[in-house]
């Protein structure tokens, strides 16, 4: 029933378009600033970018950074069950931890995790004005983390005439998502302000496929605020703040027994930030951006008829503090010098008490640690008529705790100029420095313990590729070969010897290489078909397996399609090959279907509707967890 559904869907969108008028839209180049630091033309890019504009959100009904990152060809993303659950993504098969996660240039991670990765589970796209995703080694701009790639959100700066915005929505697993924004500017002052409200029974996280059953509730309340003053032609002072608080229920494992009843956890993620933008002549400007960032998280369990013999009480907190300087120099029309400074301390503390009945008691104590790095960069981008660009970027990194890193990028685009194929190619260098947990934390013999004689992750990046446009535009196809190189990757590994986990060592290398191609097709302005394939190859050097959850085949189609101004529909079809999970296991392949509508009553209302899963698909992207089948979700939103 609902294949058909499926069909007679994309028929309609055929049949229609054949008949629908003109409707007189022009798309407008996308600007993008994370793959050089400044604003730049999409298309003269050599980097592979990617650009999720508020309006390709809206149309295809995401509304969570891991929803819209989950439709990225070259990402992969993997969830402990389902709302709240733990979330782990990889770009081009590097770990979860060496991809750079930003909010409007605030490095935003857990300081005090193991591999000090960002949790993309919590984030709502409230404010969100699009999101870029920079692929390949970029620490040559960014530092540490920027081995896989850079993920940039940017928030609405606040233009135009102040209009407030009220959202209102329903759904499956008894749902709930409210929220209000108000956006707009007053003489020298913008402003974007918003905030939502989630919650929802949920599902069981651990796979109710395997036997469980009770519920996970999660809440979500997200704050979000941008203001920016122009104290005259030259010279403009910025805000900054964002808050999330996440509340949520969560089983002791998957699989079959996963289900826990009264374990629990909560997550407070709070940013803030002061910029301030200086434009000392035509030729020359700067920007410095003071930033704070907070995580802190608690778990806890209460012994009950079930568990008699089981308790957990945790927490873990980190801060950063960071100051950075960015100063650019238009040497002539056609090249542009950006340099800068970045520092960065950050400290972090936590505690673990647990009773178990396997285990026993046990307690650790993580004292409060500090870390800090001063990193300098300078980068030449030339851009003749944006028919050939070429960058070269390097970096000298300083940690409290190492010698000093060097990395660097050369890139280089040329567009024919009779066919306007554009051929790119990119290699660059990119490091991690060793997390809090991984220097420092207190010995485990589960878990391991710190090792401050660690080195940096290292990583080698090549990537080679070409974009076609055809008949006006109406075609755009684009292909991208990549190799990664990693070497000095840190684990902890389990001493047979002893049958117990060693400290943190520089262990292992990998390598992932494969290609991407990507297809966009534009019979009408009412009409866009999006497709893309990823085929992906990756290795541990040491034992020669897969890595983990990462799948070779990735496939994606985006149907969209206006048949008049006021009604907009979206059909999004995903297929995940197998995967590689712990324990030699094989997770299926699968296919996901979701469908997203809204309709504009008039200038001031808007109904909107999106069907996820739509054919209960069961599958499962961590061993033993849970997903969410067949699911339906109806809001209204209003604006004045």
């Amino acid at each position: 029933m609902r294949r058909s559904a499926i069909l007679a869907l994309l028929l309609f969108a055929s049949v229609c378009d054949i008949y629908a008028e003109e409707q007189g839209v022009v798309e407008l180049e996308q600007l993008v600033v994370t793959p050089a630091r400044i604003e730049t033309n999409a298309g003269s890019v050599a980097s592979s970018v990617t650009s999720f504009t508020e309006k390709k959100l809206e149309k295809r009904g995401l509304y969570t950074l891991m929803t819209a990152l989950k439709q990225d060809y070259s990402l992969d993303m993997v969830q402990t069950g389902g709302y709240g659950g733990t979330a782990s993504l990889f770009i081009r098969g590097a770990n979860s931890g060496q991809t750079r996660v930003m909010i409007d240039g605030i490095r935003v991670y857990d300081p005090i995790s193991a591999d000090g990765s960002f949790d993309p589970a919590y984030l709502t796209l409230d404010n969100v004005e699009r999101i870029e995703i920079v692929r390949g080694a970029q620490s040559s701009l960014y530092g540490s983390d920027a081995i896989g790639g850079v993920i940039n959100i940017i928030t609405k700066k606040g233009a135009g005439k102040p209009k407030l915005s009220i959202f209102e929505e329903f759904g499956t697993y008894y749902t709930r998502r409210e929220g209000l924004g108000l956006n707009g500017e007053k003489d020298k002052l913008q402003f974007a302000i918003s905030s939502s409200h989630f919650r929802t029974r949920g599902f069981s996280r651990a796979s109710e496929e395997r036997g469980n059953k009770e519920r996970d509730p999660y809440e979500n309340n997200a704050y979000s605020l941008r203001t920016g003053y122009d104290i005259s032609d030259k010279l403009a002072l910025g805000l900054i703040g964002r808050y999330t608080y996440a509340r949520y229920s969560y089983d002791d494992s998957g699989g079959v027994g996963g289900d826990d009843d009264n374990r629990e956890g909560w997550t407070k993620q709070a940013i803030s930030s002061v910029i301030l933008n200086h434009k000392i002549w035509d030729e020359f400007e700067q920007k410095i951006q003071l930033s704070w960032m907070g995580n802190f998280r608690r778990d806890f369990d209460e012994s009950d008829s079930v568990d008699v013999n089981e308790y957990l009480r945790d927490w873990f907190y980190g801060q950063t503090q960071q100051a950075d300087w960015q100063g650019t120099i238009k040497a002539s029309e056609f090249d542009s010098i950006i340099g800068g400074f970045n520092y960065l301390r950050e400290k972090g503390e936590s505690y673990f008490f647990s009773v178990d009945p396997v285990f026993g008691t046990s307690e650790s104590i993580f004292p409060k640690t500090y870390a800090s790095t001063k990193g300098y960069f300078l980068e030449n981008r030339l851009n003749i008529d944006e028919k050939f660009t070429s960058s070269i970027s390097y970096r000298i990194e300083d940690h409290s705790r190492f010698n000093t890193n060097e990395t660097y990028k050369i890139d280089a685009l040329y567009a024919l100029p009779k066919t306007n194929t554009k051929i790119e190619a990119a290699f660059g260098t990119g490091f991690k420095t060793p997390t809090l947990y991984q220097l420092y934390a207190p010995a485990d013999a589960f878990f391991g313990g710190g090792n401050v004689n660690l080195q940096p992750e290292e990583s080698e990046t090549f990537e080679a590729g070409f974009e076609q446009p055809l008949l006006d535009n109406k075609i755009n196809y684009g292909f991208t070969y990549f190799h990664n190189n990693f070497k000095n990757l840190i684990d902890a590994v389990f001493n047979p010897d002893t049958f117990l986990t060693d400290k943190y060592q520089n262990v292992s290398k990998a390598r992932s290489f494969g290609f991407e191609n990507r297809i966009e097709i534009k019979p009408r302005n009412n009409f866009k078909i999006c497709a893309n394939y990823t085929w992906l190859d990756t290795e541990n050097k040491e034992t020669h397996d897969e890595l983990l959850r990462r799948p070779k085949n990735k496939l994606n189609f985006n149907f969209d399609y206006s048949p008049f101004n006021k009604l907009n529909l979206n059909l999004n079809v995903s297929y995940v090959g197998h995967r590689q999970d712990v324990g030699n296991l094989l997770l299926k392949r699968y296919t996901k279907v979701d469908f997203s509508a809204y309709y504009d009553i008039n200038a001031n209302t808007r109904i909107y509707s999106r069907i996820e899963n739509l054919l209960d698909e069961k599958y499962e992207e961590v061993t033993g967890y849970g997903t969410a089948g067949f699911s339906i979700f109806s809001g209204i939103k209003l604006a004045f």
